[in-house]
């Protein structure tokens, strides 16, 4: 009985550890910072093709140490046109934080291996005003255009 007795005691015990390092230490969903360095092109915006908001290609670049810069070609009545720009990030949990010329502010993050989809996108507006979600695929450094 004293057997049966240590053992429910001993099992109490190691539930008891387990829930409270689970406690101690969440889950995370957050992607480390190194997760989005590199440059990435416009692959959609709201599920739709990037000329949708009059785009031919567009990329963007996160470096090592928080920078960042975009370059765009224009389609559609802007065909030719480029935009460029540039700013600093950082990553708090799943949220980016950046600056873009003279504006700032927070998109929601999500990297899976090598997609990257922004909520709202940092620059792109449809009609330059409406937020769009954009996703982007990982460029291998050789096909940069931003290197």
């Amino acid at each position: 009985m004293l057997k049966h007795a240590l053992i429910a005691v001993f099992l109490l015990v190691v539930w008891g550890c387990q829930a409270a390092h689970q406690k101690a230490a969440p889950q995370s969903d957050s992607q480390p910072a190194e997760s989005i360095v590199g440059a990435w092109k416009l692959n959609s915006v709201s599920g739709a093709d990037p000329s949708s908001i009059n785009i031919a290609t567009y990329e963007i670049a996160f470096e090592q140490g928080g920078a960042w810069r975009y370059t765009a070609t224009m389609s559609g009545p802007y065909l030719g046109m480029q935009m460029n720009g540039s700013g600093t990030w950082s990553l708090k949990g799943n949220t980016l934080e950046y600056t873009a010329g003279e504006n700032k502010g927070e998109v929601r993050m999500r990297v899976s291996r090598d997609t990257l989809t922004l909520s709202p996108d940092p620059v792109l507006r449809r009609e330059g005003t409406a937020e769009v979600e954009t996703v982007y695929t990982r460029v291998p450094l050789r096909d940069a255009a931003l290197t």
